[in-house]
């Protein structure tokens, strides 16, 4: 299959590159992130990390399907759309990102 953002990603170790990314783009295509400790030492190297109410305690957020045919808060939870939204709305302060990593099992 042929990767539409081939040369476009960035080694999970190359922070800079990361944020030389999100300041022209917006948007950075990492790889070589194994878990989510991978991920939250990204994420430490270029940001803040603020944890969302659900996230564990480590701050990382995983939205999985419990079964739930509910929307509303919990709707990344079930197998619902997730209508893109402000996380933390009600919180102090403006937060300038998002992050989010998707695992595909099988695939390396």
């Amino acid at each position: 299959m042929n990767d539409p953002f081939e040369g476009d990603w960035i080694a999970a170790d190359n922070a800079s590159a990361v944020v030389d990314a999100l300041t022209r783009h917006g948007l950075a295509l990492v790889e070589g992130l194994a878990d989510s400790a991978d991920l939250l030492r990204l994420a430490h190297s270029v940001a803040t990390v603020v944890p969302h109410r659900d996230s564990a305690s480590d701050g990382v957020t995983t939205l999985v399907d419990h079964g739930s045919t509910e929307g509303g808060a919990f709707a990344g939870f079930s197998s619902c759309a997730l209508a893109p939204h402000t996380d933390r709305s009600g919180g102090v302060g403006r937060h300038q990102g998002r992050g989010m990593a998707v695992r595909a099992p099988g695939l390396g």
